[in-house]
């Protein structure tokens, strides 16, 4: 087992500005950045869109987390397309089948284009409470559903997730 530091960080703004100073951002390995309310409030398809695609922007951040949530619809093949360009992950969690009401279509539609778009995902399950830490069976579930390669899930092997922290210049990992 090894352990990461990371962070999933609050998008706190349409500029996808996040929650935590760039000093914090330098000595992780892994920072996830998504929609939550109350600290980014529920908008238009179009700006809950921009808000994810200016934090794919942000150097720091490796990853957009529960795009499938239906409380922030977005388009989601630019959020797929600009991840695929950037080099970065989309992740499918099991909290999101079972604390988000209506997630299923949202993250099947998600799947679908990750599969698609040959992007990156993380299968996580993103636990609310400890009995839960580990559980993504539902995400696996649906990747496997979805036609997505074991290659495109970066957590299925140390290997993969250890050469992706390195491509994205992770200090840990550059050696």
């Amino acid at each position: 087992m090894e352990i990461l530091r990371g962070v999933e960080a609050n998008i706190i703004d349409k500029d996808g500005t996040i929650d935590l100073p760039e000093y914090y951002l330098k000595l992780l390995d892994i920072v996830w950045a998504g929609l939550h309310i109350p600290c980014f409030q529920p908008a238009t398809r179009s700006i809950n869109t921009k808000a994810l695609l200016n934090a794919l922007d942000n150097p720091y951040v490796d990853g957009i987390v529960h795009p499938g949530n239906p409380d922030f619809p977005i388009d989601e093949i630019a959020v797929i397309q600009a991840a695929v360009e950037k080099g970065k992950l989309l992740e499918i969690n099991n909290s999101s089948f079972i604390v988000r009401r209506g997630s299923k279509t949202g993250c099947q539609e998600i799947a679908r284009l990750i599969s698609h778009y040959h992007a990156l995902v993380a299968l996580n399950s993103d636990a609310h409470m400890a009995r839960d830490v580990g559980s993504s069976e539902k995400a696996l579930g649906l990747a496997v559903e979805s036609g997505i390669s074991p290659r495109q899930i970066i957590n299925s092997d140390l290997r993969l997730l250890k050469d992706f922290l390195k491509k994205r210049g992770k200090k840990r990992f550059l050696v």
